[in-house]
């Protein structure tokens, strides 16, 4: 019977600063660091390590090395607000850098890594609302690559949106989202390409009395099959393993407020 007798520990923190540059414009800066325990994982194998127990249980020095993965993470960014056309707007814009240390043990592939990854990008977020018409919206870009070979962790694009534009006349309502992906590799060679995609959900909502609401909501309108799991090859190298994104889903609703 294996023994296991140890204790870890780490500290997490996050700093940031707000300058407010005018009444409807301000910029902000944030560094941070977080943590997560690599707990039974290292029973497997520990990332690619050997000898990360001694005999009475305790870490050896490289089991202590691999027993924390740490994400470290710097953002600066600006957002403000304004009128528009007759509407209020707001806008948000971030530039940030990221690292991640893993070391860990993937069940599904049965491989074992303990890498390092480092990523930049750029997200981009706003609202607009005018009368009955609402807007909202986000684009982020990510470069990212594993330091280990130089190439793009698997199932990680370049671009994910969300666009969601909606009006409400009161009597009714209407609203559909634009969400998505650009296209991925499959594996930690950049060999396999898994396609983005596009969906589109709506939803419509009728209030023909006080108190009643009708409504009808569809996800993955146009029924496209989509992978945005974080699977890949499994080890035989073969068989592409990953889950699909629901296919189309119609439900309806009657909601009365009293």
């Amino acid at each position: 019977t294996d023994v296991l007798n140890y204790t870890v520990n780490y500290s997490s923190y996050s700093l940031g600063g707000l300058y407010e540059i005018s009444n409807n414009a301000s910029a902000f800066v944030r560094i941070s660091r977080g943590g997560r325990f690599n707990a039974d994982r290292k029973l497997y194998s520990g990332g690619g390590t050997t000898a990360l127990f001694n005999a009475d249980g305790s870490l050896t020095a490289g089991g202590a090395g691999v027993s924390v993965n740490y994400v470290t993470q710097q953002e600066l960014g600006v957002k403000g607000k304004g009128h528009l056309g007759g509407g209020a707007f707001t806008a948000e814009a971030t530039l940030y850098r990221a690292q991640t240390g893993e070391s860990n043990y993937d069940f599904t592939r049965n491989i074992s890594y303990n890498t390092r990854y480092r990523s930049w990008g750029v997200e981009a977020y706003g609202t607009y609302r005018n009368g009955g018409f609402a807007f909202d919206g986000s684009v982020v870009y990510t470069h990212a690559l594993n330091e280990q070979n130089n190439l793009v962790p698997h199932t990680m694009p370049q671009f994910t949106y969300r666009l969601s534009p909606s009006y409400n006349a009161g009597i009714a309502a209407v609203g559909f989202s634009l969400t998505g992906q650009t296209s991925s590799f499959g594996d930690d060679g950049d060999t396999l390409k898994i396609p983005g995609y596009s969906l589109i959900n709506g939803y419509v909502k009728v209030r023909p009395y006080k108190g009643l609401e009708l409504g009808l909501n569809a996800n993955n309108l146009f029924n496209k099959l989509a992978y945005a799991g974080s699977g890949g090859l499994a080890a035989s190298g073969q068989l592409f393993e990953n889950s699909a994104i629901t296919g189309r889903t119609i439900t309806a609703s009657i909601k009365y407020k009293f």
